[in-house]
């Protein structure tokens, strides 16, 4: 069973700031870390299917990731 670091995410009331949207932005990273995946390196999970191939190769320990093949 896979739990997620953050199965709540913080709910953003009112005018979004650059702050609370860095928090969501962390929060999902983090989510989508915890999902095993031999892609993109591996030692990242899912992280390459939510950010752009540019801040992706950016991050510790990451090559080229390829999205999976559709089931």
């Amino acid at each position: 069973m896979l739990v997620f670091p953050n199965p709540v995410l913080t709910p953003i009331v009112g005018r979004p700031a650059n702050s609370t949207l860095q928090v969501l932005q962390q929060q999902l990273y983090q989510n989508a870390c915890a999902i095993p995946c031999s892609l993109g390196g591996g030692s990242n999970g899912h992280l390459g299917l939510i950010m752009t191939p540019a801040a992706y190769l950016n991050w510790p320990g990451a090559i080229a990731f390829e999205n999976p093949a559709s089931p």
